[in-house]
């Protein structure tokens, strides 16, 4: 499950670009030419206090009958750290 409600990959094309990407050491090239929205730091660079107070979701949907849905994890008010967000870049 992601912390995000979007994947960064939108389809199989994507997929295998990313990966030839990574193949040659830099895989921000695929964020710069296919998902210049989605951008690194919105990515990577969120500062939480503790996992318990973050929503989480599927990367994928599920098959329901004749439909699909997605998982959602939602954290419970009554069950959060209650902790500020650290100050540090760890």
């Amino acid at each position: 499950m992601l912390d995000g409600s979007t994947f960064f990959i939108r389809d199989v094309v994507d997929y295998v670009s990313f990966f030839e990407a990574t193949s040659t050491g830099c895989p921000a090239k695929f964020f710069a030419s296919h998902r210049p929205e989605f951008g690194l730091s919105s990515a990577f660079n969120i500062v939480i206090a503790s996992h318990l107070d973050r929503q989480y979701w599927a990367e994928r949907p599920i098959a329901m009958s004749e439909s699909a849905g997605r998982q959602t994890l939602i954290p419970d008010v009554g069950n959060t750290s209650g902790r500020p967000a650290a100050s540090t870049p760890d």
